[in-house]
């Protein structure tokens, strides 16, 4: 039976056979999968001029493997041009060093780890390219996978922690395994997602990931992988989100603090988002996506409880016109999307009554960059809840110092004209 459905595989890739050798293409075995083993999703990525490597590579083979898909590999060497087709079955370390298992056929002698794209087979010669790949192999459905793996402080993995991505046509959830692997499988396309987990005992801080679309014939992947978690022994139930982050209680973030700490912002993605003074809207500074290579985001954003109202900022963008863009997003639903050489621009979007959540990202293709190659925003006006009363310092009390933190929150808030909304007078405190 195994011969017969391997014969079956090559009749299908319509592979030429020799004496000592046979040859195909992964066009032909990618279009074998869909057209007679009638597999409703597979992607064939390619790269004509170069080798697949690093995180492009890494985006389409570790989520596949993760999420226990094999991939299928073409490489080759460059000064011969000749080639082999392989399939990836597992990835790890040595120490910080990536490596990939490989099944090389040829009875299994060469079947062992390599460090992609160098691969020093014994049997035959020294390959160093890897030009193609199929991945994203799925029966049915089709989408794309974020994964990565969930520790705790040591290092030790993580297992039945429940991971939870919210955004698109979500929630997505996975539970991690024995190796506190997880891999969201099937996720939407170009969707801003904030990934949680979840497990009894540990402390996790969210995270955000943005999906592209995995095409044909190219080397763009929309899987998202490396999304990793460290969890933090809780010796106290964690936080309730809506009674932490005092600093959420400003409406406006004009980054005249120099930094990201008036609100609880993070960072995800390829690099993370700076303040800088070199280009601003308005006072000394503007946030400025981070440095990122071609085919790579980075993403600044913040949950924040929102009244209904409108969120404003100002952005500015200097990319290769629709190639490079920056986007914004709310719930992982994309608002906005700009790219090319704009000067500052002042844009509002609605927003519900609600935790929110509050995305700005910036990507690159896979080539060429433009202008500076950069993206800003500034003086950005959140819809938030100034005249809430409650406990700031989770201490599990609502006391004289959360009232004081709450009378001086206020008072800069109305001091600087940006409540969106009216606010109680402090002598109303007490009903």
């Amino acid at each position: 039976a195994i011969g017969a459905i391997c014969y079956d595989a090559a009749v299908a890739a319509q592979t030429e056979f020799s004496q000592n050798s046979s040859a195909s293409n992964l066009h032909d075995a990618r279009e074998a999968l869909r057209d007679t083993f009638m597999y409703k999703n597979a992607i064939r990525a390619s790269d004509s001029i170069g080798s697949l490597g690093g995180s492009v590579l890494n985006n389409m083979v570790n989520t596949n493997l993760d999420a226990g898909h094999p991939v299928i590999l073409g490489i080759k060497r460059e000064e011969t041009d000749s080639g082999h087709a392989v399939v990836a079955d597992g990835y790890g370390y040595d120490f910080s060093r990536l490596y990939h298992h490989l099944n090389m056929g040829w009875s299994g002698s060469d079947d062992i780890w390599y460090n992609l794209p160098n691969i020093d087979s014994s049997r035959a010669e020294y390959y160093d390219t890897v030009n193609g790949c199929i991945y994203n192999i799925f029966p049915s459905g089709s989408g794309e996978i974020i994964s990565g793996r969930v520790t705790d402080t040591s290092g030790n993995p993580i297992s039945d922690a429940t991971v939870t991505a919210e955004g698109g046509s979500g929630p997505y959830t996975a539970v991690t395994n024995n190796r506190g692997i997880y891999a969201l499988v099937k996720v939407g396309s170009y969707t801003a997602y904030i990934v949680s987990v979840t497990k009894s005992g540990y402390n996790f801080t969210s995270q955000s990931a943005s999906t592209r679309k995995s095409e044909n014939s190219t080397r763009v992947s929309g899987n998202k992988w490396g999304i990793d978690f460290v969890g933090e022994e809780a010796s106290v139930p964690p936080a309730d989100p809506a009674r932490s982050a005092p600093a959420l209680y400003y409406s406006t973030e004009d980054f005249e603090t120099d930094d990201f700490t008036k609100l609880p912002w993070s960072h995800s993605g390829d690099g993370n988002w700076t303040v800088t003074s070199d280009e601003k809207y308005s006072g000394a500074y503007s946030a400025q996506a981070g440095s990122i290579n071609h085919d790579e985001s980075t993403t600044l954003w913040v949950r924040l409880d929102c009244i209904a109202g409108d969120i404003t900022f100002y952005h500015k963008v200097s990319s290769e016109l629709g190639c490079d863009y920056l986007e914004f997003y709310i719930d992982g639903v994309r608002k906005g999307r700009w790219s090319g050489t704009t000067d500052w621009e002042h844009v509002s979007f609605p927003v519900t009554a609600g935790t929110r959540i509050f995305e700005w990202a910036y990507s690159k293709d896979g080539s060429i960059s433009k202008g500076s190659d950069s993206a800003w925003i500034d003086e950005i006006a959140f819809p938030l809840d100034c005249g809430v009363l409650r406990d700031f310092d989770s201490n599990g009390q609502v006391n004289f110092i959360d009232f004081a933190f709450f009378a001086s929150q206020w008072l800069g808030a109305r001091k600087a004209g940006t409540l969106q909304r009216g606010t109680p007078d402090l002598a109303d405190l007490n009903g």
